[in-house]
């Protein structure tokens, strides 16, 4: 993802410091970072959130500067800024 990677200007230094921790855990667990680069590639969330709305969930995060993957429909997917994709679905 254009601005995730490592040494990226615009990656916040927290994700740094977890790029760095993943590039030591790479060395020892290679397969596994090799899944994850690739379920980041085809658009994978790491991770699902339930919120009530959906719709109101991703304009909220949206003004206050979060890029999405893909608009809403039940579930929005967001990048965190830490080269992992986020999903929120809707809990009805």
């Amino acid at each position: 993802m254009s601005g995730s990677e490592p040494g990226s200007d615009s990656v916040p230094d927290t994700c740094r410091s977890a790029a760095s921790s993943l590039s030591e855990a790479r060395k020892k667990h290679n397969a596994a970072f090799a899944t994850f680069q690739t379920l980041v590639k085809d658009g994978i969330p790491l991770a699902s959130f339930g919120v009530d709305d959906v719709h109101a969930e991703y304009k909220r995060l949206q003004a206050v500067g979060v890029r999405f993957t893909q608009p809403p429909v039940t579930t929005a997917v967001l990048d965190d800024t830490c080269g992992n994709l986020i999903q929120i679905a809707a809990k009805k």
